[in-house]
Order: C-alpha cells, then sequence, then structure tokens
C-alpha cells in the first residue's frame, strides 16, 4: 500500500529534475511505501528522456503530461492521480 504520493511539477527543466530524482533515491523511507508523481507543464526539452534514464525497476514513478497550464493545475493533476494517503509536494529544483 502506497503511503506517500510526491508529486513534482516540471517545467523545461530536466537538469533540475534529474538531480530531485537522484537525491530522492537517497531518502530511507521503504520503496514500496511512496509513488513518486511528475506532471510536466508541457515541456519541450525531452524531459521524459530524462525519466526514462533514471527511472529504474525500483522507483514507483507515474509520469503524466498537460499542456502548459502553470504549477498549480499541475500539482493539482498530482493530487487526481496520487495513490498515497499523505502527498508532499516538492518542486523539481530542491534537493
Amino acid at each position: 500500500m502506497i503511503s506517500i504520493s510526491v508529486v513534482i511539477p516540471t517545467h523545461n527543466r530536466k537538469e533540475q529534475l534529474k538531480k530531485c530524482l537522484e537525491y530522492l533515491d537517497q531518502q530511507t523511507f521503504p520503496i514500496n511505501k511512496y509513488e513518486i508523481i511528475i506532471v510536466d507543464d508541457g515541456s519541450t526539452d525531452n524531459t521524459p528522456e530524462i525519466i526514462n534514464k533514471t527511472n529504474n525497476n525500483k522507483r514507483n514513478i507515474r509520469y503524466f503530461l498537460q499542456e502548459k497550464k502553470g504549477p498549480a493545475a499541475a500539482r493539482n493533476l498530482g493530487i487526481s492521480k496520487a495513490k498515497g494517503e499523505i502527498i508532499a509536494f516538492t518542486d523539481d529544483d530542491c534537493i
């Protein structure tokens, strides 16, 4: 059962997102208890490539793409897709 959904909105910041995901890997919460929801707000910088390259079988990443509507709309989409009891927000540039 998923306890925590980590929602990350992003727009044209693939390198920052990559680093954010690397740091999320370093946390100690059990991997089967959380999911990472990435909401791409209309990026044009090949953000999906970073997710595909950095994703591995041990991560529970779910990716959603929306037309550019802004970070609030991206967070709302993330909430609507979340499976966790707790929803945690972070930004793509947070480590």
